[in-house]
């Protein structure tokens, strides 16, 4: 039996209410919107599991990155001192297009930073559950890029790239009620698979 009660899961929700663009071709999505309904969730169904978790950005405006970053390492270090991890998601959605016209760009993906880093395995864990949760979508696998809310929060970080909004089929999937609750899911099933590896 694992023993969920020393991790903690910060769950950083990508952009604000006044970031612009970020939003679907017709608008009926919006990326801040909808990352901070599937963090929520994220976070009930961790928790139905005795998995705590932290929102970084309760707030529906735009927090700086650096702001974000300086919140989950102040939240380690409390931690630490109870003798719990921290690992960090943050959710977000993709796009490819100049978001006047749909799209083709299909898939799921997960970045961390460039290098060699324990944020690997976390890539890797989240990678094993998109393709046991969600096997009919396209998996675009674990990407590298030295985003500041990975290189500057001091644990081990992955940003996940929720499907692509820009496209039409894909869209409308994030909108309904099982796209929210099949990538819940997936995001829970990393977790574990992270706590299973460690």
């Amino acid at each position: 039996m694992i023993d969920y009660s020393k991790i903690e899961v910060a769950l950083d929700n990508g952009h604000g209410s006044n970031t612009p663009g970020k939003r679907s071709v017709d608008g009926k999505l919006r990326e801040y919107a909808w990352a901070r309904e599937l963090v929520k969730l994220i976070a009930e169904k961790l928790n139905r599991l005795g998995i705590k978790t932290f929102v970084v950005t309760p707030e529906t405006y735009d927090v700086g990155l650096t702001v974000r970053a300086n919140r989950v390492n102040k939240r380690i270090l409390d931690n630490k001192k109870k003798g719990i991890s921290t690992i960090l998601i943050s959710v977000h959605n993709n796009a490819c297009g100049n978001g006047r016209q749909w799209t083709n760009a299909t898939g799921w993906e997960c970045w961390t930073t460039k290098g060699k880093t324990r944020s690997d395995l976390l890539a890797q864990c989240m990678c094993d559950a998109a393709k046991e949760v969600m096997p009919e979508t396209k998996l675009r696998g674990h990407k590298e890029e030295n985003w500041t809310i990975l290189y500057k929060s001091n644990c081990p970080c992955v940003l996940t790239e929720n499907l692509f909004m820009d496209n039409k089929k894909e869209c409308e999937y994030l909108l309904s009620d099982e796209g929210k609750n099949k990538l819940a899911d997936l995001h829970v099933k990393g977790v574990m698979n992270w706590c299973e590896r460690n």
